[in-house]
């Protein structure tokens, strides 16, 4: 976990986890330098399970530094201002003990506000057949419900990268899936997510969307490459972002046109 100004939150996202049904875990939480309170918080819980370090304000690092301190046989992931579950713990290392092949496993996610629970967030099920495709069409692999096989991590030296801020979740999937890596998606809401105006999604909704866009056109570049009939097929995706520019068609049509060339050669 990161944890940025968050003294709102934080109590209620820690005991979320503290009192995980599933308790054989370490918990790092980077503090992303904080200005409020959220310090002084974390060093008065006294859980031994609890390991706290303390960074210069930049997610993308902090996020990292948390990653490279990991060292049990699984990571997973949670924002400060949500909670979890109590059984995720449990539900997820159970999926993954039973299914070595998994190497990535998130769940559905409940959105809630000050009026509470409102919202379920659509996904995926199930395990993902084509992740590429799949993320080419949109990200809804929820980030903060992840766990992820730390074997997976290390070997391929995965990072999040501060080139693709704002959409920086989205971009390792596509290099996870761009790797062999296999998801799945339990069907079931193991994950409680704070809704609020605050959110990376409105606050930088536009950079976010640019961001969004270059890593489904490195996907499609990516499935293109690898098919024999790529080259006809990068040739009109450039024809189809030329037509995108000169404003003939918009993104939703051009991704739409991008997945339906991409599944005949996937």
């Amino acid at each position: 976990m990161t944890a940025y100004n968050a003294e709102k939150y934080i109590t209620d996202a820690l005991q979320s986890v503290l009192m995980q049904s599933f308790d054989d875990f370490e918990f790092i939480i980077v503090d992303d330098g904080s200005s409020d309170a959220t310090w002084q918080i974390l060093n008065d819980c006294s859980d031994k399970r609890l390991i706290i370090l303390r960074n210069e304000h930049d997610y993308i690092a902090s996020l990292n530094c948390a990653m490279h301190m990991a060292r049990g046989e699984y990571i997973v992931r949670m924002d400060a201002d949500d909670m979890m579950h109590p059984d995720r713990l449990s539900m997820q290392v159970s999926l993954m003990e039973q299914n070595p092949e998994l190497d990535v496993c998130t769940t559905w996610m409940e959105g809630f506000d000050l009026r509470g629970m409102h919202y379920v967030a659509p996904s995926a099920k199930g395990k993902l057949e084509h992740p590429l495709l799949h993320l080419l069409h949109k990200n809804n692999l929820y980030h903060p419900t992840a766990i992820i096989r730390s074997s997976f991590w290390k070997k391929h030296h995965l990072h999040y990268d501060s080139d693709y801020i704002y959409a920086e979740d989205y971009k390792l999937w596509s290099e996870c899936a761009k790797l062999g890596a296999t998801f799945f998606v339990i069907p079931q809401c193991l994950h409680y997510y704070r809704v609020s105006a605050q959110q990376v999604s409105r606050t930088k909704a536009t950079a976010q969307a640019e961001v969004s866009h270059r890593i489904q056109q490195e996907i499609v570049e990516h499935i293109t490459k690898q098919s024999r009939q790529g080259q006809h097929i990068g040739e009109l995706h450039q024809m189809l972002l030329t037509l995108e520019k000169e404003h003939l068609l918009n993104h939703k049509e051009l991704i739409t046109l991008c997945l339906n060339l991409c599944r005949r050669i996937v």
